[in-house]
């Protein structure tokens, strides 16, 4: 058998953790199903993360934070108007949906999961992104100056957060674009 790059090792491991991660959870997952899916043995993992929960922040945690950064980098310099509002917060829905499975596995992992993964400061990362998204939400969309923005921002994310991580829940996969077209429709006409 060929020996394999530390390269193809740490994308494999990579790989194998955040597939793992997201469809079964934190608490669910063992670094040994992570070394078995990878196909390399179980201390290669310990060797290049010192725990399971750097492999989670690693694999999980930090990719979303580096789309929601790249998400605030592209729309930061944008003009503030109601034209492009709806744009904007469609934008924000694609960015949660093609997050859709870290963000759950983040979220179940603060939530209900592993003190280790709340003390790792997982937490902290979950809410420098929905910080991040906050603000820019509240330049983007709010006009007014009113002393309610922050509010009507954060209301903004949650509610499009919600639906696009939970809205199989709420509608069939068949209706959910149109769901959310008209959630964002509905806060664009309110604002």
């Amino acid at each position: 058998m060929k020996r394999r790059s530390g390269a193809e090792v740490n994308a494999l491991l990579i790989k194998a953790a955040h597939q793992l991660f997201t469809e079964k959870g934190y608490k669910a997952t063992s670094t040994r199903e992570i070394a078995r899916l990878a196909q390399i043995a179980e201390p290669i993992i310990f060797r290049r993360y010192n725990t399971k929960v750097q492999l989670f922040v690693s694999t999980v945690v930090e990719p979303v934070l580096e789309n929601v950064e790249a998400f605030n980098r592209e729309w930061r310099n944008t003009p503030n108007c109601k034209e492009i509002s709806t744009c904007y917060l469609h934008s924000l829905h694609q960015l949660l949906k093609d997050n859709c499975r870290s963000l759950l596995a983040i979220t179940t992992a603060i939530v209900y999961e592993s003190e280790e993964a709340k003390s790792a400061g997982i937490e902290d990362v979950t809410n420098q992104i929905v910080s991040t998204l906050t603000q820019l939400t509240r330049s983007k969309v709010i006009c007014d100056e009113g002393h309610k923005r922050d509010l009507l921002a954060r209301i903004i994310v949650s509610s499009i957060w919600s639906a696009s991580v939970n809205g199989d829940y709420f509608v069939s996969q068949r209706k959910k674009d149109s769901f959310i077209h008209y959630l964002i429709e509905m806060m664009v006409t309110q604002l």
